[in-house]
């Protein structure tokens, strides 16, 4: 029997391809184990996902919190020894208590992987790396030269610690997985000579059947009016520099071109404090149920939702900062099927102006229904993994 134990970290955009993965190991007849932040094990259990976990819900709150410092170098530092380097040796023993049956793969999302480098290094197991946007593969030498020069010593004092010897030769990648996974198809990024060896594109994983939000009575009001009239406003779950200016200057732009909205926002410190009547607001909504209803959506450029309005035929207006968001955004421009304004350009009139272009645009539409063409959910992906399992 083959075992594959998923290894992630992250918000829910971040999970969502790895409950895609696990299912689609599942189907294979792979027994899986899923192990994560705390808060996601409801979700595990309804889809049937063997769950384990390293953090608490208190511990969890602080990686949400801090999540700002992921938007500049210094900060990534600093949450990395907050919340990776900190919890290193509790995500080893998850893993270690999971890896001792036969025919083990770990699948870990990329830069988030010591653990899991480690263990299989150890226990002599095939390790697969997950990446979840075309940016992580575009700045992976990079990410080797900041593992080289920035997180050596705590990189190498953990391998220590654990009976492994430290890693002298960084571009030989001496703690490298075996293949790694792009969440993308194959036409969505030209492979690049920057890009990791073994790097195979799966496709992109999409949220149905994992979202579980309902909709209140506001919320289906809303959506029973002219499509055609509401728009979109969501930037994600997670906490980022800009997210309060994002939201507040969406709002103001939807209202200048006299346009309904819904608001989706699990802060709340974060949702302007005085929204016109136009305008409603959820902590949460299950998107691949209603996103095709909308006229367009103003997003921050996270690959889930940018995946989510493809599937839905939605133009997307992206507002990105950090993080893969900007890469995802050009890309976004590039297929036709939305525009982006950098953050030097949020203004509400510069997002209205936007929003006019971008609402009932033929073209656009058109370019939006050929990219809903080329999407589908194929057996590709499970070929690919049972291949690896059974290697």
């Amino acid at each position: 029997m083959q075992t594959a134990v998923l290894l992630t970290m992250g918000t829910a955009g971040d999970l969502v391809p790895f409950f895609k993965l696990a299912s689609a190991l599942q189907r294979q007849r792979v027994d899986v184990i899923l192990i994560t932040h705390c808060s996601y094990a409801a979700t595990a259990c309804r889809l049937g996902i063997e769950f384990d976990t390293w953090d608490t819900p208190e511990q969890f709150d602080a990686f949400i919190k801090d999540g700002p410092l992921l938007d500049t170098p210094e900060g990534m530092l600093k949450f990395a020894d907050r919340h990776v380097f900190s919890k290193v040796g509790a995500v080893i023993d998850a893993l270690d208590a999971h890896c001792n049956k036969p025919n083990v793969t770990i699948y870990a999302r990329h830069m988030l992987d010591f653990a899991a480098s480690i263990v299989a290094n150890q226990r002599s197991l095939s390790y697969v790396s997950i990446l979840p946007s075309v940016s992580h593969a575009s700045g992976f030498r990079l990410w080797t030269e900041y593992r080289r020069l920035i997180l050596a010593d705590r990189i190498n004092r953990v391998r220590i610690e654990r009976g492994m010897p430290a890693i002298s030769n960084w571009a030989a990648g001496d703690d490298a997985a075996h293949a790694f996974l792009g969440c993308w198809p194959e036409w969505f990024a030209a492979p690049e000579s920057t890009w990791p060896e073994r790097l195979i594109p799966i496709g992109f994983l999409c949220s149905d059947g994992i979202e579980t939000a309902s909709l209140s009575p506001d919320i289906e009001r809303a959506l029973d009016g002219d499509p055609r009239e509401l728009v979109l406003i969501t930037g994600g779950t997670s906490l980022w520099t800009h997210a309060a200016q994002f939201y507040s200057t969406a709002a103001k732009a939807c209202d200048i071109v006299n346009r309904k909205a819904i608001l989706v926002c699990p802060h709340p410190d974060l949702i302007p404090p005085r929204l016109s009547s136009g305008i409603c607001t959820a902590a949460a909504l299950p998107f691949s149920l209603i996103m095709h209803r909308f006229a367009a959506v103003i997003h921050h450029g996270g690959a889930g939702t940018m995946v989510r309005a493809m599937h839905s035929e939605t133009p997307q207006l992206v507002l990105p900062y950090g993080g893969d968001r900007v890469d995802n955004a050009r890309r976004i421009q590039e297929l036709g099927i939305g525009l982006c304004l950098p953050v030097s350009e949020w203004t509400p009139p510069n997002i209205a102006n936007a929003l006019k272009r971008l609402i009932n645009n033929s073209r656009v539409r058109g370019a939006c229904a050929s990219i809903r063409k080329r999407i589908s959910y194929t057996p590709d992906l499970e070929h690919v993994l049972l291949s690896i399992v059974k290697a």
